[in-house]
Formats: structure tokens, C-alpha cells, sequence
């Protein structure tokens, strides 16, 4: 629980950080809410979330935009079954005019057609193909299993937070705790011995 605290603490400064560095100084908190909210609506774990949202919003230098692309990031790795890594990028590509990837979604255009279109046309017609995609593998068994796991990893550091926190007050805090598991660690070696 202490680990996955201690993660969750390190990856909510990758994020501040890489937002920070593009000047959205004001935007940590609505990121975390979104990514928080995403991640427990598809039991996509923040681990591969927070790397895409940060990627498109490099890219796009919008949170707004980066969220609506991720969305359909989302529903295009449920639709078509690659990672959403390979979404993520495929879109981000595409957002900066190289349309190559967008072949692997069978838009049904031709190159010549598809460098007719603003992105956000492009974006309109990936949307429309894969549309509900995402929420249809939430609401799978597999997906309800997911978002499950992802409970209980949130629970786990919520946990771990407490016990950080609780440690740090403490008297003797975590020095102390170290004496005592250091103290139990020689009880057990003992036992064993003896025996």
C-alpha cells in the first residue's frame, strides 16, 4: 500500500511537471480529476492514461483538445483491439498532418482524400466509426474486472497514503516501524533456528 502511494505520488508529479513545462500551471487538478475519472469509467489503468494525455497535450498544447482526443483514443483501441499507446500515436500524428497511420483504422478513404480534410474532420469520422467502443468494453465482463482492479489499486494507496501519514506523526515515526520490522525480522530468523 505504501508502494502504490509512494507511485501515485511520483506519477502526479510527472504530471504536473510535464504540464507545468508547457505553461498550463493551472491545469494539475482538472487533469488528475479527468484521467481519475477516465480511469475508473474503463478500467484503463492511469499508467497508460496519464502518458497519453500528456503526449497529446504536447502535442496539441490544449488540455481541452488532448482530452477529446484521448476519448477517442479510447474508443478506437477498443474498436480496432490495438494498445492505446498505438492510438494515442496514430492521432497525434495525424493531428500534425503525417496521415499515414490512419490507413490501420479503415476510414474507407484514400490518402489523396483523407489530406483533404482538416483534422478535425478526421477526428469527427474516427469518432463516428468507433463510437461507444470504449464504454462497451467497460461494461464487459473483462472491463468490469478491470475497473474492479482499478478500485482496489486506488484503495491501496489511499491506504498507504493514511500509513504515511500516520507514520510521520507518530512518535518516532518511521524510524520507529523500521526498529519494530527489523525486531520481528530477527524473532522469526530465531524461531527458525531453533527449531
Amino acid at each position: 500500500a505504501v508502494a502504490a502511494y509512494g507511485e501515485q505520488i511520483a506519477e502526479a508529479k510527472r504530471l504536473d511537471t510535464a504540464l507545468r513545462n508547457l505553461g498550463f500551471n493551472y491545469a494539475t487538478a482538472e487533469a488528475e480529476g479527468y484521467i481519475d475519472a477516465v480511469e475508473k469509467a474503463t478500467g484503463v489503468n492511469r499508467d497508460v492514461l496519464q502518458p497519453s494525455f500528456i503526449q497529446l497535450t504536447q502535442v496539441t498544447r490544449s488540455t481541452t483538445i488532448a482530452q477529446s482526443m484521448l476519448n477517442t483514443a479510447l474508443d478506437v483501441s477498443a474498436g480496432t483491439g490495438m494498445d492505446l499507446v498505438s492510438a494515442t500515436k496514430i492521432l497525434s500524428q495525424a493531428y500534425v498532418g503525417n496521415l499515414k497511420g490512419l490507413r490501420q483504422l479503415n476510414l474507407g478513404l484514400t490518402q489523396a482524400e483523407l489530406a483533404s480534410k482538416s483534422y478535425l474532420e478526421i477526428e469527427k469520422l474516427i469518432a463516428t466509426q468507433y463510437a461507444g467502443q470504449s464504454k462497451n468494453a467497460a461494461d464487459s465482463y473483462a472491463g468490469s474486472i478491470a475497473r474492479l482492479k482499478i478500485a482496489a489499486e486506488q484503495a491501496s494507496e489511499q491506504i498507504g497514503g493514511a500509513l504515511v501519514t500516520s507514520l510521520g506523526t507518530s512518535a518516532g515515526g518511521m524510524d520507529k516501524l523500521i526498529d519494530k520490522v527489523d525486531g520481528a525480522a530477527d524473532s522469526i530468523s530465531g524461531l527458525i533456528t531453533n527449531t
